[in-house]
């Protein structure tokens, strides 16, 4: 059994149709965090309800009110809103942190098995499992780089969190994190552990307005993030695999051209993107190899 102690926060704007299945899933979690806090950002729906709810039910539930800005904000509305929960939160010296969707049911034993991997492994700064949509009668994985921890359940060391001074607050936050821990020496992951297969209760990227401007968002993000225009090439071209076919792709090169010919706000810390670069070049070069190697051997 884990003994180490892990704090949630939880953005969550009009999330009713899903939030009482993420809770169910928590409250049945074989290791339980000290503290859950869950930020109602401005909710209409019965959103604070479910949770003021369960806070009365579950003393480790406590849920914060922002005020309605208006609209859902992706990106930097999140940030803000996991922010203010860090803020607000008792246990500020738990060892992990996490920030988890609301719209997510996760298996009993997902955090005993996560904390198991962090302890076996000091290096391992981030990591989430991974996840999984019900697409008919299916379930499919959601495709993934195998170092790229979903943002919908972020899993940070604290110290891991604490070096890199906190999330940026634009989109492609969770992307960002990722490379800025990968700076700083730590190991991040998608852990590939049958305990940590997450059910997202709606298909990724709908939560504002449609699938393809969460796809034209992604492209924003590599412009923002200062990301090599070759990575962005092979960006697009990968997530024309993706549902709706070949259409995806391209509305991520759209949000990126668009992003660009706007001259659009980039991340202000050059040397990060110095950083990204280099990986980013190296990540594509150590494919083709691998790529070559399997042609030459086929």
């Amino acid at each position: 059994m884990a003994t180490e102690s892990y704090v949630i926060i939880t953005p969550a704007r009009n999330e009713a149709r899903y939030i009482r299945r993420t809770i169910a899933s928590m409250v049945a979690q074989t290791h339980l965090p000290v503290e859950w806090l869950i930020v109602d950002d401005g909710s209409s729906d019965e959103t604070e309800a479910i949770v003021r709810e369960a806070s009365a039910q579950h003393a480790w539930i406590r849920v914060v009110r922002m005020p309605d800005r208006g609209v859902r904000v992706v990106g930097a509305g999140v940030v803000e809103a996991f922010d203010a929960g860090l803020a607000a939160l008792e246990h500020k010296s738990a060892d992990f942190l996490c920030k988890l969707d609301a719209d997510l049911e996760l298996p009993p034993k997902y955090f005993e098995t996560l904390i198991a991997h962090f302890r076996a492994d000091p290096a391992l700064g981030i990591a989430s499992g991974s996840i999984v949509e019900l697409v008919g009668d299916e379930l499919i994985e959601l495709r993934h780089e195998p170092e790229m921890a979903f943002g919908a359940a972020k899993f940070w060391r604290r110290s891991c969190f604490e070096a890199f001074g906190g999330l940026e607050r634009s989109v492609g936050w969770d992307g960002i994190d990722v490379y800025q821990a990968m700076r700083r020496g730590w190991r991040t992951a998608v852990l590939p552990d049958s305990e940590l297969r997450l059910l997202h209760l709606r298909r990724m990227g709908t939560s504002h307005k449609s699938i393809l401007h969460g796809c034209s968002r992604r492209g924003r993000a590599l412009w923002y993030n200062r990301a090599h225009p070759v990575w962005v090439l092979g960006s697009a071209a990968y997530r024309t695999l993706d549902r709706p076919y070949v259409i995806s792709g391209l509305c991520v090169l759209f949000g990126y051209v668009d992003a660009a010919v706007r001259r659009a706000p980039r991340i202000q810390d050059k040397e990060f993107g110095i950083f990204l670069r280099r990986w980013q070049l190296r990540k594509l070069r150590n494919g083709f190899r691998r790529r070559a190697m399997v042609l030459s051997s086929s």
